[in-house]
Formats: structure tokens, C-alpha cells, sequence
């Protein structure tokens, strides 16, 4: 029973992780650095906001929506590149759902 159960909650959260991706994150490749601001805003601190170099910069957004003491639960970064979103990554769970409007 309990094998079961494990089974069954990992594919919960692989069902859950693919959807953020294919519904959240992709929409936002090839979005401008002013589309992606106007929804997440701007970083909060300057370590997330990171240039990597001349026309290259990471914004960083941390959630800890529905953590226990302020713990982090998720952390997303978009990596922008002459202006325009060209990469993301994301970890953890009970991340923001702000979609991009086309």
C-alpha cells in the first residue's frame, strides 16, 4: 500500500511540474524583459538581479507562498538576453502562476 502510494504521489508532482512548464514557463520564450517585469515586476534585491554580461541578465523570484516560517519554496529565473526572455528555470513547488498575456 504504501509502494503505491509513493508511486501515485510521484506522479502527482511529475503531472504538476510538466503542466507549470508547458503552461507558466514556455509562453514566456521570446517575451520582452517589459512584458516579463509588467507581470512579476521587478526583482526585489539586487542579488536577484544578476548580469552575467553586457546584454545578458538573470532575474530571480523567490515565493514562499504557503511555506512555515518564510522558508523559500520556489525560486524562478528568467534569463534575459538583449532585452528579450531567453531561458528559465524554476525548483520547488507552490510556485507563482502569473501567465503571459498575448
Amino acid at each position: 500500500m504504501r509502494f503505491l502510494l509513493v508511486i501515485l504521489l510521484l506522479t502527482t508532482t511529475f503531472n504538476v511540474s510538466a503542466g507549470y512548464k508547458k503552461d507558466i514557463m514556455e509562453p514566456w520564450m521570446d517575451a520582452t524583459q517589459a512584458e516579463l517585469t509588467a507581470a512579476w515586476g521587478y526583482p526585489q534585491t539586487a542579488d536577484d538581479h544578476f548580469k552575467v554580461n553586457e546584454n545578458t541578465t538573470i532575474y530571480t523570484y523567490r515565493s514562499n507562498r504557503g511555506s512555515i516560517g518564510g522558508q523559500i519554496k520556489c525560486t524562478v529565473s528568467f534569463t534575459i538576453r538583449d532585452e528579450i526572455v531567453v531561458g528559465y528555470k524554476y525548483e520547488g513547488g507552490n510556485c507563482p502562476r502569473n501567465k503571459r498575456k498575448k
